[in-house]
């Protein structure tokens, strides 16, 4: 159940919705982004709260929430600007949390961030409309500056996140895929070759994890390619997901 504080929104008459109009009156006052909080761990909202007060103060926390539930209400109610969603609420899928709150407040800069290993729901959640994806553990200075970057407009996913993506979208999509021989059989080398690509390795990598020549690596792919009728590594990697012809 949320906390009381949780289930009400804060309440700041100085820092309530953009203040631009106020500014260009007022004599140069920055404009504030409102926001909410959304995460079951109150010691970490406690801390975030306070690390943004200092780093952003242009970031104005305006309510907090334990529950996804009580984060679609809250961001019902106060139409925040951004909200820092935690990814793994325990009653509800983060991506479907992400799709409520971008319902009730469309204009919502919407950031997920997790803890590992529980990364999974990180790539539903961009494709359900977040607009960035970080872990809790990321350094302040970079936390303050994805948080800048993703009100200002930008898509932002911690970069020590994208190569776990990769291999996350690459599993999700192989497990939905039926396998599908091409028309012309590919070895087991070429497959082996195949399987490698999609994992993101470059040819000098696979030739180290298959014990074979560089150059051998090219004439496999030369070869796989030829026989599934791509141009580019990337539409070879594409062409194996979709006939489920590697296991991920």
């Amino acid at each position: 159940m949320a906390t009381e504080r949780s289930a009400t929104a804060l309440r700041d008459p100085d820092s309530a919705a953009p203040l631009d109009g106020q500014a260009a009156r007022g004599g140069g006052r920055a404009s504030r982004s409102r926001a909410i909080l959304i995460d079951d761990q109150l010691v970490y909202r406690l801390g975030l709260r306070l690390f943004l007060s200092r780093a952003l103060p242009e970031v104005v926390i305006m309510g907090e929430a334990d529950t996804a539930e009580e984060g679609v209400r809250l961001a019902d109610r106060i139409r925040p600007e951004l909200a820092l969603l935690d990814a793994s609420l325990p009653d509800a899928p983060v991506e479907e949390t992400v799709r409520q709150i971008a319902a009730a407040a469309p204009h919502c800069r919407l950031m997920v961030l997790a803890n590992l290993p529980d990364t999974a729901g990180l790539v539903p959640a961009l494709a359900a409309g977040a607009h960035g994806c970080l872990l809790k553990t990321i350094p302040p200075e970079q936390l303050a500056s994805a948080i800048r970057q993703v009100i200002a407009g930008a898509q932002w996913v911690q970069p020590e996140l994208a190569d776990r993506f990769s291999r996350d979208r690459v599993s999700a999509l192989a497990a939905r895929a039926p396998r599908v021989e091409p028309d012309r059989p590919l070895t087991k080398r070429e497959l082996d070759v195949l399987r490698l690509i999609v994992a993101g390795y470059s040819n000098a990598e696979i030739a180290r994890e298959l014990r074979i020549s560089e150059q051998t690596v090219k004439t496999h792919l030369a070869h796989l390619m030829r026989k599934i009728e791509v141009r580019s590594r990337l539409q070879a990697a594409r062409y194996a997901i979709s006939r489920g012809l590697v296991e991920v």
